[in-house]
């Protein structure tokens, strides 16, 4: 068993990474009686999951997008105007993360929209 306070060398390589958090902004209303007075934040963020989930088809092989919903509305009936969505981008280079940072960046601007 190896000590905690051991220091060493490994040849291992690690994924680059990228950790993003995307905040999308609406405008409650009781989804009851006035679903057409709000815009619901967590509707962006559904789309900008659906958007990133059609991406994986078309980024390299090592590539990685991981995401958690991390707020999305408080109850059912009430049309949310906050949502978060955090995500990981991870490959092998940085490069790669760089260019799907990008492409993230514009499949949020579609989502917001």
């Amino acid at each position: 068993m190896a000590s905690r306070d051991t220091n060493g060398v490994d040849y291992k390589s690690m994924l680059a990474l990228t950790s993003v958090k995307f905040q999308f902004k609406g405008r409650s209303a009781h989804g009851g009686s006035a679903p057409d007075a709000g815009r619901s934040a967590l509707d962006a963020v559904e789309l900008m999951n659906i958007g990133m989930n059609y991406m994986r088809g078309h980024l390299p092989q090592e590539a990685r997008i991981m995401y958690v919903i991390t707020k999305g509305g408080e109850v059912p009936n009430n049309i949310p105007p906050d949502a978060e969505v955090w995500y990981y981008i991870r490959a092998p280079r940085r490069f790669q993360v760089d260019h799907i940072w990008k492409w993230m960046l514009d499949v949020a601007k579609g989502a917001s929209l």
